[in-house]
């Protein structure tokens, strides 16, 4: 059998000109990927409306990274970061006319977080990796990993004293044991029961995907 040939890869900041090609490749690769999206349906619809209300917002805090294909430019991964002093907290649940999918989502999120993220952290001064993915043509290459390494380290010269992240893959949940997170909130999907439908919408997730976890880490200064 021959082996696939490893393509150069090289690592940079993204900004907001590199909106259309990260809206390009959640909308290709990660929603359909995902376990929560997925199992919600989400849409090209939902994507481009977490684009005007979201994504813009979270490359402007220039702490989001992208690995391309140095043969032709192409995005091939994201970790798509925020600074936790410039969020603003948003409570879908309060919101007329936002889709019940993104009302569902935050609904978790602030479940696993038991209110906001910065009173859980106990520190505004804080990275939230929103989103992880990988062209699958490209997995088991270490990109994913990298972009994890990487975003450590931009997050601490950043001024971030904790990076935290909802692990919804058991892939990502890998990454951030090899990471040394702590797991404070530890979810069995099966059981997760959504507050907006009071279903347990979660159930069908597939395998090897178990639990949502909330993984925190704390930054150690270099």
């Amino acid at each position: 059998m021959c082996s696939k040939e490893k393509k150069s890869i090289s690592y940079r900041l993204l900004n907001v000109d590199d909106l259309p090609s990260v809206v390009s490749l959640i909308k290709k690769e990660f929603i359909t990927r995902e376990p929560m999206c997925s199992t919600l349906n989400f849409t090209d619809e939902h994507v481009d409306l977490m684009a005007d209300v979201r994504l813009r917002a979270i490359l402007e805090d220039n702490i989001s990274i992208g690995a391309f294909e140095d043969e032709t430019d192409l995005l091939v991964a994201i970790r798509l970061s925020l600074l936790g002093r410039n969020e603003k907290e948003v409570d879908y649940t309060s919101k007329a006319n936002v889709p019940i999918r993104l009302v569902q989502l935050g609904a978790l999120v602030k479940y696993l977080f038991g209110g906001s993220k910065a009173d859980c952290l106990g520190t505004k001064d804080y990275a939230y990796f929103v989103i992880l993915c990988t062209r699958p043509e490209y997995g088991g290459e270490g990109i994913a990993t990298e972009l994890y390494r990487r975003s450590h380290i931009i997050a601490r010269e950043a001024g971030c004293k904790k990076s935290a992240v909802m692990a919804s893959s058991y892939y990502t949940q890998r990454i951030i044991k090899k990471y040394q997170y702590d797991f404070v909130k530890t979810v069995e999907y099966k059981n997760y029961v959504d507050p907006v439908t009071g279903n347990k919408v979660f159930s069908e997730v597939p395998s090897p995907h178990v639990t949502i976890a909330l993984g925190v880490k704390t930054l150690e200064e270099t």
